[in-house]
């Protein structure tokens, strides 16, 4: 088996490294796996007797259908919930955390929060 990333061939890898890589490496029987399982879920759903409140939740294939259709529903509350909450990249400025320098911009005339004004060459005021 050949590994295309660089730290694989150091040989320092975790057990979760090697089982993601395996699971890349193994989609294809990853998702036959799943489909199957589900199939064999869904035909259970035949062999016992149901009792729900209401009468749907004695369907056949009610929960896993009830349950596709909140997962659909949850992820696209989810997108539409980025598109409000999302912050432009410069949003916190040049003073944030990963910022290059993590040093507030040159002079620029203006005063900080306490009413002193902002002077370059690095010293405490």
């Amino acid at each position: 088996m050949t590994h295309d990333h660089p730290s694989t061939e150091q040989g320092g890898d975790s057990a979760f490294t090697r089982l993601l890589s395996w699971c890349v490496a193994n989609a294809k029987i990853l998702v036959i796996t799943l489909a199957a399982v589900s199939g064999l879920l869904l035909f259970a759903d035949l062999l016992y007797e149901k009792h729900g409140y209401f009468a749907f939740q004695e369907w056949f294939g009610f929960y896993p259908l009830f349950g596709f259709v909140v997962y659909v529903s949850v992820v696209m509350l989810a997108k539409t919930l980025r598109g409000v909450i999302k912050r432009p990249e410069d949003y916190y400025g040049d003073t944030s955390v990963d910022a290059e320098d993590g040093l507030p911009a040159a002079d620029d005339g203006k005063q900080n929060h306490d009413g002193k004004q902002n002077h370059a060459g690095g010293g405490h005021a």
